[in-house]
């Protein structure tokens, strides 16, 4: 009787394991400053199911592709030595597919590059920029437990580009209040289902720029390229409200989280499978939710990684490039006028 009952609950645990599903939403360009200050996206922590901070952490600001490679591979560069120094990489949904072969992977996405590093999609990537036709887009997938999307919103990175006031400003506002209700929309969506939602971004910004080389970057001195406006980043996590397991709700205690590593991680605990050995945090309850005295994060500082260049590298590249321009036309000038008088 003993033995049924065990074989029973095994059954039972390994149905609930392989029933859970989870969503990333990556939200591009989205600083923790400007999510605090928009009331719909603020509101999404007033939730009951939701775990959150506005104290992530991203360390490749400066490149949006290093950034969502960052968190949708578990690692941060350099940290990868700490934990495993013959590991290579391992995207989140390639190590899903592994672990759990009968599941299920999409992509709907507002800028390609997302798709090099999220790993093998099971169902043909789809791409779209508007926040809530990502949603629709989703919706339309019909997909079944077990999966994992990744769903990533361009809209909000788009206008801190593109319009005027840059990060912070009328427009940029609106897209984060329109991603927002989309988050609402998705949560609403997959409500009294195994799927557990997980909500972060890439990087913030400034004016018009997150820190590339572009733009006023190789002039501005006045914003400090480790400043928070640039690497605060919210993290927030709806858990499914039919899974296993006591999930730790509210704020989260610890600071400087790095969400390059905790992503993967979530996903790994949330569908209950055993993460990849090259994945900084493997045990998201005790390094992410839980609060006690020694909560103190063990890691360098943001700066240590940062390869971006300052205003004076960026300043001598620009001489550099003028130089040669004018030594090129200066060529160009003198064959031609030889060519003329011949």
């Amino acid at each position: 009787m003993l033995i049924e009952s065990i074989f029973v609950l095994y059954l039972t645990t390994s149905v609930i394991a392989t029933d859970s599903s989870v969503i990333i939403v990556g939200v591009d360009g989205l600083a923790s400053r400007f999510a605090q200050s928009s009331a719909s996206f603020s509101s999404l922590t007033k939730r009951a199911d939701v775990s959150y901070t506005f104290d992530a952490r991203t360390t490749h600001h400066t490149i949006s592709e290093h950034g969502w490679r960052a968190v949708l591979q578990g690692s941060i560069g350099s940290a990868q030595e700490w934990q495993c120094k013959n590991c290579r990489n391992i995207p989140v949904l390639t190590h899903v597919l592994n672990e759990l072969p009968n599941a299920s992977t999409a992509i709907i996405d507002g800028w390609t590059p997302i798709r090099w590093s999220a790993g093998h999609t099971t169902i043909p990537p789809q791409s779209e920029q508007d926040s809530d036709r990502v949603v629709t887009r989703f919706e339309a997938l019909n997909m079944r437990s077990p999966y994992v999307a990744i769903l990533h919103m361009n809209a909000v990175d788009h206008a801190g580009h593109t319009y005027k006031g840059g990060w912070g400003g009328t427009s940029y506002m609106k897209e984060v209040d329109n991603a927002a209700a989309a988050i609402k929309r998705l949560i609403t969506l997959v409500r009294n289902t195994s799927t557990t939602i997980i909500v972060t971004a890439d990087h913030g910004g400034v004016g018009d720029s997150h820190g590339i080389i572009s733009r006023k970057i190789y002039m501005q001195k006045t914003e400090d390229l480790d400043s928070p406006n640039y690497l605060h980043v919210p993290l927030l996590v709806f858990w499914s409200s039919t899974g296993s397991g006591a999930f730790p709700l509210g704020k989260i205690c610890r600071h400087g989280v790095f969400l390059n590593s905790d992503v993967p991680a979530i996903t790994a605990y949330a569908l209950n499978i055993t993460a990849h050995p090259s994945w900084r945090y493997l045990h998201p309850t005790r390094d992410l939710f839980v609060c006690t005295a020694e909560d103190n994060v063990d890691l360098p500082a943001g700066s240590s990684y940062q390869s971006s260049p300052n205003w004076k590298l960026g300043f001598i590249i620009t001489m550099v490039l003028l130089i040669v321009c004018c030594l090129l036309a200066g060529v160009f000038g003198f064959l031609w006028f030889r060519k003329r008088r011949h």
